[in-house]
């Protein structure tokens, strides 16, 4: 399978009153044991690495998000169930852009650190959604910027804010 639209498959869970997963994975150990988590339940699933651990200042240089990018795609290009990738929590806008082009489904931003390089979430969800607007489209994809924790997430569809 491809990366599946995590906008459809939520709107499936919700018809079908059923939850699906978010499980962050570190490595590909970790990204291989959610997989085939899924797989053995028959559950659609949304994988994604936390952005903010892979810019962890402890580390020698950043992570390349095209590994993870990598990871993320060829594990929903073999496995049996839809799967979605997100990009979590991070407060780089760099980060957000190259997520985006990367052709991940959604990316979280983490609203704590916000205030910098960001600015405000709505002025994140400005930024972040105009600038990735055409290549979306043209991309096929459905894109998002979320805002906050998972109980005050706000949701920007790219061609909507």
């Amino acid at each position: 399978m491809a990366l599946t639209s995590m906008k459809d498959m939520l709107v499936r869970a919700r018809r079908g009153h059923y939850a699906v997963c978010y499980c962050e994975a570190w490595n590909l150990e970790s990204l291989e044991a959610v997989v085939e988590a899924a797989e053995e339940t028959r559950s659609p699933v949304i994988v994604g690495f936390g952005g903010g651990f892979l810019l962890r200042p402890e580390r020698p240089h950043p992570e390349p998000l095209e590994y993870y990018a990598g990871l993320g795609h060829d594990a929903a290009h073999v496995a049996s169930v839809p799967v979605a990738l997100l990009l979590n929590e991070t407060d780089s806008f760099d980060q957000i852009k190259r997520a985006i082009d990367l052709g991940f489904n959604d990316v979280m931003v983490e609203n704590e650190r916000a205030g910098g390089e960001l600015g405000s979430p709505p002025s994140c969800s400005r930024r972040s959604a105009n600038w990735p607007f055409a290549r979306a489209r043209l991309g096929g994809r459905s894109s998002r910027v979320s805002h906050g924790s998972p109980s005050r997430a706000r949701v920007c569809p790219i061609n909507r804010c």
